[in-house]
């Protein structure tokens, strides 16, 4: 085997093929934290003030060398492989990664490992939820047994079902109407349109579609996050905060929370074209690539799709993600309220975990950083309390 110092230099000049990344991982895998290269990290690590006395600042040190190694062979399969990657085994792959290495909670500050709250209390995970609102002014609650709804002659289920009768919901094939398809903090929902597109839509989300599409364009309107399976034909337009996204056929992910600083498109196939309201700012993206909006600025870096659409798999999916991130992802799954108390740490997390999780099961998780959460239940009022 090559020399690890050489090999590790490598990696850190960016010089490293994708099979001597595996090596890598393979050694870090193979003797954790016996690691021949634990010295040398050591060092470095200590030109950035964190001192080798100091072990979980070092052990979370390593596991962040640990997880970038992983997330380079990820980055580095060519796109065609990552798409079936995504789409074959993403779940497959996250519970592989938990089995091997565990999921990775820490902060590289020094934290006050206080006892833990015990929670007396705990709140389910999210389901099939939503509502689907006519231009009649009828609002339908749809099935929780089913997880998807079909737009056609009649709306039914994925499975045939009439979602309700055609005077109900006021829709036909000959006419067109607007539809408003809205997930509660807590919920998710599929719908396939007139055109044969797929939206999966995540929690706390609207969407707002025709019936029937216009034989020139194809217009949707996002808030909240969805994904996006585009059926070619004419140009399909999402119109969300501050941006629309132009594609003729292809799969990507587009994040635009009202709660959230900014907008972000992920293209997982295909091609896509991303503009500001202003008409100024435009710019195409290609596989694995994302746009970030962000006051009115629109830039793109390479994008972690497996964690950006962890969501529509059913997982959790953190990549370096801080502590408030992770939260607001939490209180839109389990309709939850945040509040802060004390001198909050800043606060990374890594790894995945399942969205079938009890609340209290994934607080548990999170303590592994040091810090401590509390549900409470006050009324119908539910609240995650997190602590130092």
């Amino acid at each position: 085997m090559q020399d690890l110092n050489d090999l590790y230099t490598r990696y850190l000049n960016k010089q490293c093929s994708p099979e001597e990344v595996r090596m890598l991982l393979a050694h870090f895998h193979l003797t954790g934290e016996s690691s021949s290269l634990r010295p040398r990290i050591l060092r470095e690590l200590a030109k950035s003030n964190i001192a080798e006395e100091n072990p979980p600042e070092v052990d979370a040190a390593l596991k962040r060398i640990h997880h970038r190694l992983i997330n380079d062979i990820s980055t580095s399969m060519p796109s065609r492989s990552k798409t079936k990657w995504t789409y074959g085994i993403a779940v497959a792959a996250a519970v592989l990664l938990f089995m091997l290495i565990g999921i990775w909670f820490f902060t590289i500050y020094t934290v006050d490992r206080s006892p833990a709250i015990v929670n007396t209390v705990d709140i389910a995970p999210g389901g099939n939820k939503a509502t689907l609102a006519m231009e009649n002014g009828n609002t339908i609650d749809l099935s929780e047994v089913q997880d998807g709804i079909v737009i056609g002659r009649e709306i039914t289920y994925l499975d045939g079902t009439p979602v309700q009768n055609r005077q109900a919901t006021g829709a036909t094939h000959e006419s067109v109407s607007q539809l408003i398809l809205t997930t509660p903090k807590g919920g998710t929902y599929r719908v396939t349109l007139s055109d044969g597109t797929n939206v999966w839509l995540n929690a706390s989300s609207t969407l707002r579609y025709p019936s029937r599409f216009a034989e020139s364009e194809r217009i949707v309107k996002l808030e909240g996050e969805a994904y996006f399976d585009v059926s070619k034909g004419v140009p399909f337009k999402v119109v969300s905060s501050g941006q629309t996204v132009e594609v003729l056929g292809t799969q990507f992910n587009v994040s635009a929370y009202p709660d959230e600083q900014q907008v972000q498109t992920t293209l997982v196939e295909g091609i896509v074209q991303v503009a500001a309201e202003s008409q100024s700012l435009s710019m195409r993206l290609l596989p694995g690539e994302q746009s970030t909006l962000i006051d009115a600025h629109l830039k793109k870096n390479r994008a972690d799709i497996a964690s950006v659409i962890a969501w529509k798999e059913g997982l959790f999916s953190f990549n370096e993600t801080e502590l408030r991130v992770v939260m607001n992802q939490l209180s839109r799954w389990y309709d939850v309220t945040v509040e802060y108390q004390g001198t909050i740490p800043v606060t990374y997390y890594y790894g995945a975990i399942s969205r079938q999780e009890s609340l209290a099961n994934v607080l548990d998780l999170l303590r592994q950083s040091g810090l401590n959460f509390k549900i409470d239940k006050t009324g119908g009022t539910n609240k995650v309390v997190v602590l130092p």
